[in-house]
């Protein structure tokens, strides 16, 4: 698990060396079942101000993905991102019960924008781009595979991806603000 931090957050996250043999202070992303198996594959130790320290185990969907282990800040300072093998989770740290899965398999990239207060997650084929009061908006499917951030410049996202019906490479424009694609062109 690599800990970045592109955004100012009011808590510290490191990896847990272990989980306190009591089991007090331990939250499970998403909660045990019984009758489901998960695979636990990231600890994670939480500090926010004075509050006790609480640990996070996220879980993975699969050990055979290309999915990103990271753990980012994110634009809303008590908010943390934490893609386990590829599965995205999003905490508020404050109040652990709040928390939601990212509907985006597998996290493949993630790219700060400070200046725009976003956070962009990708997967194969489209973004999710992260502000302060959670998702700002949203990509349909840009290409067919292969989607990569390329660079962000002037208020555009410029995106490189595999295209299926014509067999070629395509660099797309995505407006920063709205997600809406700019320009998409074959190569």
């Amino acid at each position: 698990m690599h800990i970045i931090k592109p955004f100012p957050a009011n808590y510290d996250a490191e990896i847990a060396p272990e989980l306190p043999s009591s089991g007090g202070g331990v939250r499970y992303f998403p909660a045990i079942k019984s009758w489901q198996s998960q695979l636990y594959e990231a600890a994670l130790k939480f500090t926010y101000g004075d509050h006790p320290s609480w640990f996070g185990v996220f879980a993975a969907r699969s050990r055979n993905t290309r999915g990103l282990n990271v753990t980012s800040t994110m634009p809303e300072p008590d908010s943390c991102l934490v893609a386990c093998i590829g599965t995205g989770f999003v905490v508020n740290v404050a109040e652990r019960d709040r928390w939601q899965a990212i509907e985006m398999y597998p996290v493949l990239g993630i790219e700060p924008i400070s200046e725009h207060q976003l956070l962009l997650i990708n997967n194969f084929t489209r973004m999710i781009a992260f502000g302060v009061n959670g998702i700002r908006w949203e990509t349909q499917r840009l290409c067919s595979d292969e989607l990569r951030i390329a660079s962000v410049e002037s208020g555009v996202i410029k995106c490189e991806g595999w295209d299926a019906p014509t067999d070629s490479s395509v660099s797309l424009s995505v407006d920063v603000v709205s997600g809406e694609t700019i320009s998409r062109v074959n190569k």
